[in-house]
C-alpha cells in the first residue's frame, strides 16, 4: 500500500510521457481505462486484504481475491498493449515507458 501511494505521488509529481497523437482514439481510451483500473486496484486489493485479515470484514476476502485476479489480467493487458505498440505499430511508447527521468 505504501508503494502504491509512492507510485501515485511519482505520477503526480513527475507526470506521464506525452501521448504521441498517432494512436487511434479507441487505443487512447483503452490505455486510460487500463491505467485507471490499475491505480484503483493497487489500493483496493491491499485495503480489502487488510480488512479481511485484521478486521474480519465479511466479503472483504472475496473483494481481495477478485481484485487480485482482475489486477493480474489488466497488468497483462497493459504489457501486451505496450508490446503491440512497440513491435506492431512501431511507436515509441515502450521506450518512453522504460526511459529513466
Amino acid at each position: 500500500l505504501v508503494l502504491a501511494a509512492w507510485r501515485l505521488w511519482l505520477r503526480e509529481t513527475r507526470g506521464v510521457p506525452p501521448v504521441s497523437g498517432i494512436e487511434h482514439p479507441a487505443l487512447r481510451l483503452l490505455a486510460r481505462l487500463t491505467h485507471l483500473v490499475i491505480y484503483a486496484l493497487i489500493f483496493i486489493v491491499p485495503l480489502s486484504g487488510a480488512a479481511a485479515w485484521f478486521l474480519q470484514v465479511p466479503g472483504a476476502g472475496l473483494v481481495h481475491v477478485l481484485g487480485k485476479n482482475v489486477l493480474l489480467y489488466v497488468v497483462l493487458l497493459h504489457i501486451a498493449g505496450a508490446l503491440v505498440q512497440h513491435f506492431v505499430l512501431k511507436s515509441n511508447v515502450l521506450r518512453q515507458m522504460l526511459a529513466f527521468r
